[in-house]
Formats: C-alpha cells, structure tokens, sequence
C-alpha cells in the first residue's frame, strides 16, 4: 500500500497574512474591554493558526481561519467569565435592592391586615371610623373633625381611644 503523503503546512505568512497581529488585537480589543486580555486572545488566536495551520484545507481565506478561531476563543472567553457586555448591563439604579415585599412579607402583611380588619369590627363604629379616616384615608385630626362634623379634638380622643382597644384585640 503506497503511502500518504500529507500536503506540507502553509506557513504562518499564508495563513494570517490578511489578519496580522495588529488586526486580531484590534478585533479583540472591539469584543474584550480588557486590554491586555484582548492582547492575550489575539496572541492566543495567531498561535492556535500557526498550530493548526496543517488543517487549513486551502479553501477559503486563511484569514477568515485565523478571524474563525479568534471568535471561538472570545466566546469561550466570555462564557468562563461570565460578563455581560457593558450595553446589556441593567442602569444603575436598578442594581439596588427590589423595593417590592417578598412573597413571605406579602403573605404575613395580608394576614396582619385580615386581623387588623377584624379587629376593627369589634371596635365601636365612631372609633372605627375615626381609625379608617386616619389611616385608610390619612386625613389629619383637624380633617376627620371637620369630615365628622365634630368640634376639634373629638378626632383626637377618638383616636387614641380607638388605638388602645385595636392594640389589645391584635395582642389577644
């Protein structure tokens, strides 16, 4: 069986000839904001088509080989990393903390509210009233006089009337 004989390997020239050193590192300096690691892919892109240039098949720019292996090494670069370009990151402002309750404080704020609202069907009708005024409402005591058709200070009695029974139904 006669032997194979394999093609010599184009040199490196050949093979990135169109994409020199200059222009990988301006390529990677376009996708890594880092400059010395956009540095280190287009050296590491230039090496792996020195190495791999005995499986260029000829076809094709060898440029676009060697442009070919510098996007898979920025991809893989990201996906170690992680990072999101700077375009895709969220403002600012949005890195703070969500001022929205957590399910758990949603679900203890309705059953707070359920007691509350229970509690203040066990209270007198004007003290009740005065509490939701204030509170449902937030009228001030000089408003919920005047809404109640009250002399002023009625609201103020009412109201710390109405606090004192609320806080012991909601301890009971």
């Amino acid at each position: 069986m006669p032997a194979i004989s394999a093609a010599p390997a184009p040199p490196l020239a050949v093979v990135c000839a169109p994409c020199p050193a200059a222009f990988a590192a301006a390529l990677a300096a376009r996708a890594v904001p880092a400059g010395p690691r956009a540095d280190e892919l287009a050296q590491e892109a230039l090496l792996r088509a020195w190495q791999l240039r005995g499986s260029w098949r000829g076809d094709g720019e060898p440029g676009a080989f060697a442009h070919g292996i510098l996007r898979n090494l920025i991809r893989n670069d990201r996906r170690r990393r992680r990072e999101l370009p700077l375009e895709r990151l969220p403002p600012a402002g949005a890195w703070e903390a969500d001022p929205a309750p957590a399910a758990l404080d949603r679900l203890l704020g309705a059953e707070r509210d359920g007691a509350v609202r229970r509690a203040l069907g066990q209270l007198p009708a004007d003290e009740a009233q005065v509490l939701r005024l204030r509170y449902a409402e937030d009228l001030g005591q000089e408003q919920i006089d005047a809404a109640l058709g009250q002399r002023p200070g009625q609201a103020r009695a009412a109201l710390q009337r109405g606090r004192r029974r609320l806080r012991a139904l909601l301890a009971a």
